[in-house]
């Protein structure tokens, strides 16, 4: 993005610069380290979620020690006409497949099947407690919202990872 920026700015389309300019500056401010007040020393991941036509875009805050300190985002493409609680389950599967850090609480959006069968084998992963909580309103609420607006904000910001090898979910 920096350098189609200064290609725009030498090209004297400075509107378009601008934008990029813009992007850089919101993409720098998404990624620095926040601190989540309210959340004292816990380890917890959000995963919030966007499906849009055939696509779904996915973000998951990392929390840890009370500092916001990751912000994964994937792209899945083709999708076909699943459902968010199924990919949701598809992805916590995957996406935690590849981790040896689990946190001791998942928040998510949708109820999934399963739950507590997913709980035990995270558990039995991380070597402690974890517990995934359906967060439908409360003191929750608000981180969800974050992270499913990091998820709608994929749509229209780059770069995104392209969710290598979790694109194999859905294709």
């Amino acid at each position: 993005l920096t350098r189609e920026m200064n290609d725009y700015s030498r090209n004297l389309m400075y509107e378009k610069a601008a934008e990029a300019r813009d992007k850089i500056a919101s993409i720098k401010k998404m990624s620095e380290k926040q601190k989540v007040t309210g959340y004292g020393n816990k380890n917890i991941d959000v995963i919030g979620t966007s499906k849009m036509d055939k696509k779904i875009y996915v973000s998951v805050l990392s929390i840890k020690n009370g500092k916001l300190l990751n912000n994964e985002k994937y792209k899945f493409d083709d999708i076909g006409d699943e459902e968010e609680n199924d990919i949701l389950l598809d992805f916590i599967k995957q996406f935690y497949s590849l981790r040896t850090d689990i946190p001791s609480q998942i928040l998510i959006r949708y109820d999934i099947e399963d739950l507590e069968l997913l709980e035990n084998w995270l558990s039995e992963k991380s070597g402690d407690k974890v517990k995934i909580k359906v967060v439908k309103k409360g003191e929750n609420d608000s981180l969800l919202k974050m992270a499913e607006k990091n998820a709608v904000d994929l749509i229209n910001m780059l770069p995104v990872n392209r969710g290598k090898p979790l694109n194999k979910l859905f294709g």
